[in-house]
């Protein structure tokens, strides 16, 4: 069964090589193909079995059709769509496109993922284009969400409401899978009910996305309180002013990015992961935090929303509302240990093995006989 994977992502995430890896790996016959649609400045290492097709300038981005008839074009060059069994397009916009002109002129079926850019970029932003975003979506077999908060959104705000059960009946939520090294290394932790001390950690880009300042003020509320509160940010800097405006605090700390291993090594020592992002189209952290036994907190309606029910292994919460996010964290320690055994315990479900095992069933099913 040959599968051709569309992604313009990726050289900058581990995500496809691992998907990919599993899906070689399992008992199934699936052949993946993958074809990346890239910059022509980009500069990546060439890879077995992926088509790096250097493809746009930087006036492309401004013509989303002309773009997408130029990827077409290209991947008709670099592969035998005759023999494909079934197009994954691994965005809804940018890939979605080239599968669905793939399926009108070699009847290929197509499954689509909807990602961060699709809902906050495409679908927000660029509101002549929707209606071509809800066809994509009415001619896939599939459509796959990383998270269910995704993909209400998606369905309430954006699918006409007498196309709505069409497409939801082929919508299915798959989250991301984290490396191994996490799954293998569980921790658990535990607190006394009565202590006042809570260490609060944040692993990510250090920008305005991450919203690290609303951390910062529960900080300061629950310091009011009584509490005594260490709050540490790990991650590249895109933002100095964010960056000076937490070290600025005397209980924060600010660390350079650090591998898996050295960030186990530091979840050893702390209480809760926090990370209120403002559009987060999963939230890889936060999974990777849950394996080490930390309840998380998340933003309501974005990528980690509703992974699991609210109080399993956290709490969602208004990003810009810091006395939520305060009231959060208290609410974390009153029954700390349970949470965090149930952190450990629930964090199988980002395995790669057992979300292969799930799009081979999908291809298996939508593929092209």
């Amino acid at each position: 069964m040959k599968i051709l994977h569309l992604t313009n992502g990726y050289f900058h995430t581990t995500l496809y090589r691992e998907l990919l890896k599993h899906l070689k790996e399992s008992d199934s016959e699936i052949e993946p193909e993958t074809v990346v649609l890239s910059g022509k400045d980009e500069k990546n290492e060439p890879e077995a079995g992926v088509h790096d097709i250097k493809l746009f300038n930087k006036y492309d981005r401004y013509f989303y059709f002309h773009k997408q008839r130029k990827s077409f074009r290209a991947v008709k060059k670099v592969t035998n769509l005759g023999d494909i069994n079934l197009v994954h397009a691994h965005f809804l916009f940018t890939n979605g496109g080239v599968a669905l002109r793939i399926k009108k002129q070699y009847k290929v079926p197509y499954i689509v993922a909807v990602r961060n850019t699709d809902v906050n970029v495409f679908f927000k932003k660029l509101k002549h284009l929707r209606a071509y975003g809800v066809k994509i979506m009415e001619q896939a077999e599939k459509i796959i969400f990383l998270s269910e908060a995704y993909q209400d959104a998606v369905l309430e705000t954006y699918v006409p409401l007498q196309k709505r059960e069409d497409i939801r009946s082929k919508c299915e939520v798959i989250p991301n899978g984290i490396d191994q090294f996490w799954l293998d290394n569980k921790n658990i932790h535990t607190r006394d009910d009565d202590s006042k001390k809570i260490n609060i950690v944040f692993a990510g880009r250090i920008d305005e996305n991450k919203n690290c300042m609303a951390a910062v003020f529960a900080c300061e509320k629950l310091i009011e309180k009584g509490y005594d509160v260490h709050y540490t940010a790990v991650g590249n800097v895109s933002s100095k002013e964010i960056f000076d405006s937490i070290k600025a605090k005397p209980f924060t700390e600010c660390l350079p990015p650090k591998s898996k291993e050295e960030l186990i090594e530091l979840y050893k020592n702390q209480d809760i992961f926090l990370m209120p992002s403002k559009h987060e189209t999963f939230g890889l952290s936060y999974a990777e935090a849950m394996t080490q036994g930390l309840p998380v907190i998340y933003t309501r309606g974005q990528g980690f929303d509703k992974q699991f029910p609210e109080g399993t292994v956290g709490y969602s919460v208004d990003c810009l509302d810091s006395d939520e996010i305060a009231e959060k964290i208290l609410k974390i320690l009153s029954g700390f240990n349970e949470m965090s055994s149930r952190c450990a315990e629930n964090s199988g479900k980002f395995d790669w093995d057992i979300i292969s095992k799930k799009y081979i069933k999908i291809y298996d099913v939508n593929k092209r006989i």
